[in-house]
């Protein structure tokens, strides 16, 4: 995970990373996506749980912004030694 304590796995029902500071706070995502075997971010909550349409592709082809913004905010927290069950699991199938 690149983070410099031992790991702490970490979900609902509240915690820093899921207070709204605002409708873009992509933390708020963090335990509502995770990661597919081979890295694509996934939707763990329904639609309705994020404040943007869930599309993996603009128009153009180019990835979805909010999507990118989730990742990056999901590799901060991880760096920080936080993950929900589900990261747990596809950092082991990356490791193994």
């Amino acid at each position: 995970m690149g983070c410099k304590k031992r790991p702490e796995l970490v979900g609902q029902p509240h915690s820093t990373w899921s207070i709204k500071k605002f409708a873009n706070d992509y933390d708020q995502y963090f335990d509502k996506t995770t990661f597919s075997k081979d890295g694509k971010l996934l939707r763990l909550a329904p639609f309705q749980a994020f404040h943007f349409i869930w599309q993996e592709y603009n128009k153009d082809g180019s990835i979805n912004g909010n999507l990118k913004n989730i990742v990056k905010s999901k590799q901060n927290l991880f760096k920080r030694g936080f993950a929900n069950q589900s990261d747990a699991n596809f950092i082991v199938i990356l490791k193994y």
